[in-house]
């Protein structure tokens, strides 16, 4: 006798997953990203197991990319992480602009760049030829 089989229980069903963020606000700092899925999902690259189905991220800078999760039975679903809150740090610290300008004063005194006396000079030179032309003249 041939018997038929039949399988209902094979997962087809992608997991849900969310996605959340420590802050959304402009920070200095750091954002911890949260991936939480609605069932028990394999392992995320880069990522840390909180639980069988959470996993976290530290970001140190902004950034958008989509993460590839997949549950047990391997359908998957995707996460998009987009963080633009991490305000860049500003390259001038009181000790680098006092660098910058003792950099910008030697270079000055070593290469003799005077524009603004020479123009004064320049200036008044013209002045003087003007008004003793016009002395003349009168």
């Amino acid at each position: 006798a041939v018997s038929n089989i039949v399988i209902t229980n094979i997962d087809k069903t992608a997991p849900v997953v969310e996605v959340t963020y420590s802050t959304t606000e402009t920070t200095n700092g750091d954002v911890t990203v949260t991936i939480e899925a609605n069932e028990e999902i394999q392992s995320i690259e880069g990522f840390t197991k909180v639980d069988a189905k959470t996993y976290t991220k530290v970001y140190t800078a902004n950034t958008e990319e989509s993460i590839t999760i997949k549950d047990i039975a391997g359908n998957d679903a995707v996460a998009n992480v987009v963080i633009t809150n991490i305000k860049e740090e500003e390259a001038t610290t009181e000790e680098e602009a006092t660098t910058e300008a003792e950099t910008t004063e030697s270079k000055a005194i070593d290469t003799g760049d005077n524009s603004p006396i020479v123009l004064y000079v320049v200036v008044m030179l013209t002045c003087v030829v003007v008004i003793g032309r016009r002395r003349r003249k009168a």
